[in-house]
């Protein structure tokens, strides 16, 4: 699939860096909007997803892996990936996009808090 194992790799060390970044972003955001009460529940519940979801993956992917080949299990795993992007995208600008911004705090205030 790669021209050369560099560039594999190189592919690999990107992705990573990719995916350690979405998860520090993921668990702050839940940490900071998610009730001290809820919180394991909540990773709980996205950790579970996460592995259920690996089941189904392993086993639609190779049999999609042994029906069509490698190129292009990659090429549908990409492309469905971009469109579950695009999907997550349009949802947000159809459900968020008329809402103001919230208001910044005043100075005092948003120093009291940090």
């Amino acid at each position: 699939l790669s021209p050369s194992f560099v560039v594999a790799l190189g592919a690999l060390m990107v992705a990573g860096i990719a995916n350690g970044t979405e998860n520090v972003t993921t668990d702050t955001i839940l940490q900071k909007r998610v009730p001290d009460a809820f919180l394991g529940r909540v990773f709980s519940v996205r950790f579970l997803s996460f592995s259920i979801g690996e089941v189904f993956a392993y086993g639609a992917g190779g049999a999609i892996l042994d029906a069509s080949g490698a190129r292009f299990t990659y090429l549908l795993a990409g492309v469905a990936t971009a469109m579950a992007g695009l999907a997550i995208l349009l949802f947000l600008a159809v459900t968020h996009g008329s809402q103001p911004p919230d208001a910044p705090q005043k100075g005092g205030e948003a120093l009291r808090e940090h």
